[in-house]
C-alpha cells in the first residue's frame, strides 16, 4: 500500500522529469491540495531559509520583493510576518495561484513561467527570492537573467537549491548548477 511519501517522491519525480513549463504546472495543480502538508513532512525549509537570509540582507523598503515561483505562498507568508508589506509573486500553477492567494498575503499574483519573459518592468523590484524553482524540470539557469533585469540595481536575488540535486547532478555527469556560474552575474 501507498504511504503518503511514496506519493510525495512520486510527485516530485513527475514535477523533475517534466519536458515543458506547462507539464511542471500541471505536475504542481494535481499537487497543490497537499503540497504544503507533503512538503512538511519531509522536512522541507527552503521557503524558511530563503526569507530569513533576505531578512539579513534586504532591509523592509519602498519596493516590492518578488516571490518568483510562489507556490502556495509558504515564502510570502513569512516574509510579511518579518516585516515586508509589499510581495509580489507568480507561479506556473493556477492550482498552487490559488493556495497562495487565500492566505491574502500578496499585493500581486500573476501566473508566468521563470525562464520566459516576465511581464513587470526593469528594476521594479527591491529583491526577488525563489525556494525550489532552479532545480531539475523546473526553471532554467537562464531564468535567473529576467530576475536580474526586474530587481533594481543593488538589489539582491536570493534562491534554494536542493544539495540533493546537486549530488545527483554531479554523480551522473550533468551539467547542474555550479555555484561559480550563479555568482558570476
Amino acid at each position: 500500500m501507498p504511504t503518503d511519501n511514496d506519493n510525495n517522491t512520486g510527485q516530485l519525480f513527475k514535477a523533475y522529469t517534466s519536458t515543458s513549463p506547462q507539464e511542471v504546472a500541471g505536475c504542481y495543480d494535481s499537487w497543490a491540495e497537499d503540497y504544503e502538508t507533503h512538503m512538511s513532512n519531509v522536512g522541507y525549509l527552503h521557503p524558511a531559509m530563503v526569507a530569513g537570509l533576505a531578512l539579513r540582507h534586504v532591509p523592509p523598503g519602498s519596493r516590492p520583493i518578488l516571490d518568483a515561483g510562489a507556490g502556495t505562498g509558504i515564502m510570502a507568508q513569512i516574509l510579511v510576518a518579518l516585516g515586508y508589506p509589499e510581495i509580489v509573486g507568480f507561479d506556473g500553477s493556477k492550482d498552487m495561484l490559488a493556495g497562495a492567494a487565500a492566505k491574502n498575503v500578496y499585493t500581486e499574483l500573476d501566473q508566468m513561467y521563470l525562464g520566459q519573459p516576465l511581464a513587470y518592468p526593469d528594476d521594479h523590484f527591491q529583491a526577488a527570492v525563489s525556494a525550489g524553482v532552479f532545480t531539475q524540470g523546473h526553471a532554467p539557469l537562464a531564468g535567473l537573467d529576467e530576475l536580474v533585469r526586474v530587481v533594481c540595481p543593488g538589489g539582491c536575488i536570493i534562491f534554494s537549491v536542493a544539495r540533493v540535486y546537486l549530488a545527483i547532478e554531479s554523480r551522473e555527469g550533468g551539467r547542474g548548477f555550479h555555484l561559480h556560474e550563479m555568482v558570476s552575474l
